[in-house]
Parts: C-alpha cells; structure tokens; sequence
C-alpha cells in the first residue's frame, strides 16, 4: 500500500487505468479489512485517508456521487468505483474480482484469490 500524503485539487483524478484507490479512514474496520484482502493477493493500491488529510469537502461530495456510495472504503479500481468492503468481498465470493483486475490490467496473486473465492483462506486475512 501506497498512501497518498499529498491531495490533488481534483482527488477523482486520483483514479484511472491501472491503478486501484481507496479512499480510508485509518480507524474505520472495514477499511482494515479490504487494505488486508488488497495486501493478502497482493494487489498494489493506494489509500486516501480522509481524516488524515485536508480535503475540500466539495471534493468528498464529488467523490461520494461518483462512486454512488457515502461510507468508507471507498475503492475504486481503474476508473470504476466498485463500492465498499462488503461488495469488494462480495466480488470474490461470486469470482468477479479477477476479471475486474484482468480487465484493468492490475495484478494480483491468483492462486491467493482463488483460495479466497473458494473460502478456504478468509482466515488468514490479516
């Protein structure tokens, strides 16, 4: 994990092809838990801690109706947001998350997520 120490003006621009982002708040569980999931398949992303940072609160408006969602994380993968922790598990669990990955060009460990998808190593997450 990379984290973002210096906000842009435009924070969506933080986004794009190749990358995944999540916007945090380092006392929030879920946040925990996906920066986890992220850093157990190994995927390189990098996090906003919003409380962390001053952000323009009409940056964080612009952020919440792009990515449909008001709660942290807040992950986005390439350019589309993909909501919180739950649909990030959820993208696993139904063996999505791989072709989003595949189709964004990020890499990841695939036998790890494959263990994950098959819910033989949620265990070992942290």
């Amino acid at each position: 994990m990379k984290q973002i120490v210096q906000v842009p003006e435009n924070i969506l621009s933080l986004t794009g092809p190749g990358k995944v982002v999540m916007f945090s708040k380092t006392t929030c569980p879920y946040c925990v838990r996906a920066k986890g999931i992220f850093n157990k398949i190994k995927v390189s992303f990098e996090a906003l801690e919003v409380d962390q940072c001053e952000v323009n609160p009409s940056e964080l408006q612009k952020l919440h109706a792009a990515s449909g969602i008001k709660t942290y994380p807040n992950i986005w993968i390439g350019d589309k947001p993909i909501g919180g922790c739950s649909d990030l598990i959820s993208l696993i669990t139904k063996a999505r998350l791989s072709k989003l990955l595949d189709d964004k060009n990020i890499e990841y460990d695939q036998d790890t997520l494959l263990g994950l998808q098959k819910g033989n190593k949620w265990c070992n997450i942290f």
